[in-house]
């Protein structure tokens, strides 16, 4: 912690340090995590596919648009299922150590308070809003997903 002087400033610094970081060092990850399924997906689709479209010499862009991205799509949207699980948690968990605003801040505050009722009900609604989430992109991957 730098020496800035006494108040409000050296105490925020620490946590100020202690969010921004991981949420940066998260957001890579997630990055990482959607190229890898992305690419996963790309190198998955199948070579009979791919064989056809260059006997019927389809340009590139045409290819990768009838071609690799619907083939793709299923593992492109699994990844981003598997990450907005993920952020979910990080936002929450965000929320909790910066606090101003937000439903990590409210369950935060909450404790503090011990209004353990209310804690729940919002333990029970980030629940819900992460399986509403959830069941949102799998229904996306699902319309998505031809049968071969």
């Amino acid at each position: 912690m730098s020496r800035v002087g006494r108040g409000v400033i050296p105490k925020l610094e620490p946590k100020t340090r202690r969010c921004t970081l991981p949420s940066i060092g998260d957001d890579l990850l997630q990055q990482r995590r959607m190229l890898i399924n992305t690419a996963f997906g790309v190198a998955a689709v199948r070579k009979e596919w791919l064989n056809v479209a260059r006997t019927l010499e389809v340009g590139p862009l045409r290819r990768a648009f009838t071609i690799i991205l619907p083939a793709a799509a299923p593992t492109i949207l699994t990844g981003m299922r598997i990450s907005i699980g993920i952020a979910w948690l990080v936002i929450v968990a965000a929320e909790m150590l910066v606090g101003g605003t937000g439903i990590g801040y409210f369950v935060w505050n909450e404790w503090n308070n011990l209004s353990i009722t209310n804690v729940i009900t919002a333990i029970l609604v980030i629940g819900v809003v992460g399986m509403a989430l959830d069941q949102i992109l799998a229904r996306a991957t699902r319309l998505v997903t031809f049968p071969e």
